[in-house]
């Protein structure tokens, strides 16, 4: 609870990109749940035979540009993500130093130099990938929401028996 306390207190100075990049991180996550959509929407085209070359022509580009919309997204949300990363462990890492500048010269003597080069980089890099995982988790949790609804709508039968599966999902990402 402390160690999540003091991570959004660092995370808290770069809110509002985080925010632009949950944001579009959601975005995409409702982009890429039409495309299946489209997709059903293109085959049973194909399987009709009243459809006309215009209205496949139609499917496929919007299929396309849903998938275009999709990937520019996620690219602008990696690229602003990867930013607040970095500066969210650059601000941890300064004042990790500025704490060991200041701490006693016991504590230096009673630590090996390598465990505390160990915990400034690779344990802040690791607080910093742990924001890229919630806002990941968050459009994934959007994601299973918006594609069981979809899934209700076109058949709840199928919907339901999609629901097998929740228990062992939860307990993997549980122990996760």
């Amino acid at each position: 609870r402390v160690l999540l306390g003091r991570m959004f207190g660092y995370l808290g100075r770069f809110r509002r990109i985080v925010t632009i990049g949950a944001i579009l991180s959601l975005v995409a996550t409702i982009v890429a749940v039409f495309d299946p959509l489209v997709l059903s929407f293109g085959i049973d085209a194909v399987g009709d035979s009243s459809s006309t070359f215009a209205i496949l022509l139609t499917l496929i580009g919007v299929y396309l540009l849903l998938k275009i919309l999709a990937w520019i997204l996620n690219g602008v949300n990696t690229w602003i993500l990867a930013g607040a990363q970095a500066g969210f462990v650059q601000n941890i890492q300064e004042d990790v130093y500025n704490h060991l500048i200041e701490a006693d010269l016991s504590f230096h003597q009673g630590e090996q130099s390598g465990n505390v080069t160990s915990r400034v980089t690779s344990d802040t890099v690791s607080l910093g990938t742990g924001i890229q995982v919630i806002i990941s988790f968050s459009s994934q949790v959007l994601m299973i929401i918006s594609s069981f609804l979809i899934l209700w709508f076109a058949t709840p039968a199928l919907a339901l028996t999609s629901l097998v599966v929740v228990p062992g999902v939860a307990f993997i990402a549980i122990l996760f």
